[in-house]
């Protein structure tokens, strides 16, 4: 079981709604937008398919094990609407703002003021498709351990089912499928330089902040003015993590990971 990830009442909404093809609206102080009172009202524009298309970084929190070490636990309830501690991937002067190129990967821009000095911040970094994996499996359990397969529907038996005996429904076989989804955390190393920044000006330098968690959000893209931004944001998984972003990665590559989020319950075969 997944337990370090912690999936939101608001994700599974959004999924309730589009497998009955029902139009969905946000509940009202659950997005990010009205936490940080940008576009908290913005209407829907051309974009309408409420989906996972951000990635938001914390350093809130304090991740906790069981007692063997064998699974990390996540401390959010499922009706937490954001992170313990969000911070940004990018706060720059107003004046040194990012290029429309550079503000293409981001969205949830912020004007703030600190120590008198004004800035915009990026909370979220976009998810591009390269980003994104989905399979199902099926998983066999044994004596020996746990074997993986790839699902596949090549036979035309399940479209001719049989019923299953009785015994077989009481005591079912040790196989089961599962549907996940494998994103990409990658930060490269002049984004965990701006991450750093951040943390030091917000914290102070030497803060010992480390990123704890990411936040997987969906929502919907609009063109504002002249910027590419994100509206009616909500988190849908909260997953934990441990990155000291001044120390745990490669200077050339950066930093990456999979986040795999989906079935972790059993449903048996």
């Amino acid at each position: 079981m997944i337990i370090n990830s912690q999936r939101t009442l608001y994700g599974l909404e959004v999924q309730a709604n589009a497998l009955v093809n029902k139009p969905y609206t946000p509940r009202v102080n659950t997005t990010l937008n009205e936490k940080y009172n940008t576009n908290p009202t913005e209407p829907v524009g051309g974009d309408t398919t409420y989906a996972i298309k951000y990635l938001a970084i914390g350093v809130g929190g304090v991740p906790t094990t069981s007692a063997n070490g064998g699974y990390g636990y996540s401390q959010h309830s499922p009706m937490d609407a954001a992170l313990f501690e969000q911070v940004p991937y990018i706060t720059r002067e107003i004046a040194l703002d990012l290029t429309p190129a550079e503000q293409s990967k981001y969205a949830l821009r912020v004007p703030v003021t600190i120590g008198g000095v004004q800035y915009y911040q990026y909370f979220l970094k976009r998810i591009v498709d390269t980003d994104i994996a989905t399979d199902s499996y099926v998983i066999t359990n044994s004596t020996g351990g746990a074997s993986l397969t790839i699902l596949t529907t090549n036979t035309p038996e399940h479209l001719n089912p049989l019923p299953r005996s009785v015994d077989f429904v009481l005591n079912p076989t040790a196989q089961f499928v599962s549907r996940n989804i494998k994103l990409k955390f990658n930060l490269t190393p002049t984004e965990l330089v701006d991450i750093n920044n951040s943390i030091d000006i917000i914290y102070g330098t030497n803060s010992g902040k480390q990123i704890k968690e990411i936040g997987i959000c969906g929502g919907l893209d609009k063109t504002i003015g002249t910027i590419n931004e994100a509206i009616h944001v909500q988190v849908y998984f909260h997953v934990g993590i441990s990155l000291d972003t001044k120390l745990s990665y490669d200077p050339v590559i950066g930093y990456s990971r999979a986040i795999e989020l989906g079935g972790a319950e059993s449903i048996y075969i």
